[in-house]
Parts: structure tokens; sequence; C-alpha cells
């Protein structure tokens, strides 16, 4: 019995230090707008717009008439690198189109603050209207030309999915409470995704630098990363792919699917830890000169697969 407690207790030391280094990566001032969104839905949206300067709906309308429900605009919109959207309900998606653009149509209840280009950055927001329940399919959508570089991407909601393909960005922030995270054939020095209970899929990527972690949503990435992080409490984490520099996957009861090639792992568990389908006990060590990971669950199955 006492040797039991004391690998649990191993275990979870070697977990809590594998997400705490998790969560200090994850830059929580820049996912503070998820939380500061999901309070503005639990309040009902009490703190309103001071002005209507913000407000724009398909023939430029005030504030009012955003209030009363016309939620709905095509722009064009000049040039922009930077890219700044915070919403509630509504999913949000990146598009090809010939210029630069913005779509939307809003559930009648949430009132748009702010949608304009300054300078080189596109910002778009959102409030919930006093008292309001927000559900249904509703939109934001961003048309970008082809060619168009971006540089700084930050997207943030309570509900809706965030959708992104085919893109070449600087930095990428993603975070919401519910709503899944989809990104695919993505280049980009740095990503940071955060969700509460929405899953974060992400495929085909290259980044320098890949830091995810969410609550009991499930986290699966294929591609490359130099540097990989990924952490959940009960969600599960999977990557397959290339790491060519180190990697930390972390969580209390999901499993860890990880598939790459030789590199050197440290992993424990109190659950099954499996490399290439070899049952390895509690813990588990292969060393190695180049890429390494440090893989840890509580609870959780540890799956290591070499390709």
């Amino acid at each position: 019995m006492n040797k039991k407690l004391l690998m649990a207790a191993v275990v979870l030391l070697a977990v809590g230090a594998v997400l705490l280094g998790i969560g200090t990566l994850i830059d929580r001032d820049r996912n503070a707008g998820v939380s500061n969104l999901g309070a503005t839905l639990q309040d009902g949206g009490q703190e309103s717009a001071s002005s209507g300067d913000n407000a724009v709906s398909d023939d430029d309308t005030s504030y009012d008439a955003a209030v009363s429900g016309e939620n709905t605009a095509q722009l064009a919109l000049d040039p922009f690198s930077n890219v700044t959207l915070s919403v509630i309900a509504a999913d949000v998606r990146f598009e090809e189109g010939e210029a630069y653009g913005l779509r939307y149509q809003l559930h009648p209840d949430e009132l748009v603050l702010q949608a304009e280009v300054e300078g080189e950055n596109l910002y778009f927001s959102t409030q919930a209207k006093e008292g309001a329940s927000l559900s249904g399919d509703w939109e934001v959508v961003v048309t970008i030309p082809r060619d168009a570089r971006l540089a700084d991407v930050s997207v943030a909601t309570v509900s809706g999915d965030i959708i992104l393909s085919d893109r070449t960005v600087e930095t990428l922030d993603l975070g919401t409470t519910s709503g899944d995270v989809e990104a695919s054939a993505v280049t980009t020095g740095e990503i940071q995704v955060a969700s509460t209970s929405g899953d974060i899929h992400i495929s085909d990527i290259s980044a320098h630098s890949v830091n995810a972690a969410s609550t009991s949503g499930a986290i699966s990435l294929t591609g490359t990363a130099d540097s990989l992080n990924l952490g959940t409490t009960s969600g599960a984490c999977a990557f397959s792919g290339d790491l060519t520099g180190t990697g930390n996957v972390g969580t209390v009861s999901g499993n860890i699917d990880i598939t790459v090639p030789d590199v050197g792992v440290e992993a424990s568990s109190l659950g099954e830890i499996t490399w290439n389908g070899q049952d390895q006990g509690p813990s588990f060590h292969r060393a190695g000169d180049g890429p390494a990971l440090t893989l840890g669950s509580v609870s959780g199955n540890i799956c290591i697969t070499t390709k």
C-alpha cells in the first residue's frame, strides 16, 4: 500500500509540473476577453454602450436600430493585417475573397459595439442585450484576399465556434468558453488556444510554438512544431506529427495519444502506459539525443507510437 501511495504522489507531482508549465505558457492576459465575454453574458450585458457611433448595420443605422435587432451587414473594408474579434454566440470564420470584407448575422439581442478598420487593425466586438439568452446559428465572416498576409489574429467567443484554414499568420490567439476551435493548413510563428468545454482540433499546422489548454474539451493536433505544450483536465490530448524541439502534454483524467518519430520520452501515469503497443507500467523513460517529450496524467492512459 505504501508503494502505491508513493507512486501516486510521484505521478501527481509529475503531472502538476507539466500542467503548471503549460499554464504559465498560455498568456492569461491575451485570453482575458473570453472571461470578460462570459461575465457579460451571465450579467445580461448590463453595461450598455455609451454611444451608437460604433454600431454598424447594412444601412449604417444608429445604436437604437441595432438594439431593435437589425444586426445583419455586409461591409467592404480597407486592407488590414491585424484582427481583433470578440463575440458571444456567433461562429467566427475566415474565408478567401477578392477583397477585404466583413459580413455578419447576429442574434437580435447581440449588439454590435465596434466594426471598423483603424490603421492596419480590424476591430469587431459585440455585447449581449440586458437580460438576453443567446442561442441559434449566427456567424461573423472575415474575407481576406488569397495572397494577403496576416500578422496578429486574436479571436474570442463565448459559445461560437472559431474556424480558420489555409492561412499564414505571425501569431494566433484563439479563445472560447463552449465553442469549438478548428484550424487547418495554418503556418504561424506562435499559436495559443484556450477553451473551457469546447474541443480544439488543429490539423496540418506548421508552427514554431503551439500552446493549447482546455478544461473538459479534447485537444487534437497534427503537423510540425518546434515547441509543443498541451494540457487538459478531463479532455483527451492527441498529437501526431514532427516535433523538432521539446514537448509537454499533461492531463488529470484524460487519455494521451502521441504518434511521433523516435524521440526521448518521460511518461508517468497511474493509468496504462504503452510504447508501440507494449505495456510499460506506471512510468516510462526513453533517452534520446534530439526532441524530447514529457507526458503526464493522473488516471488517464498514455499511448506512444513511433513512426
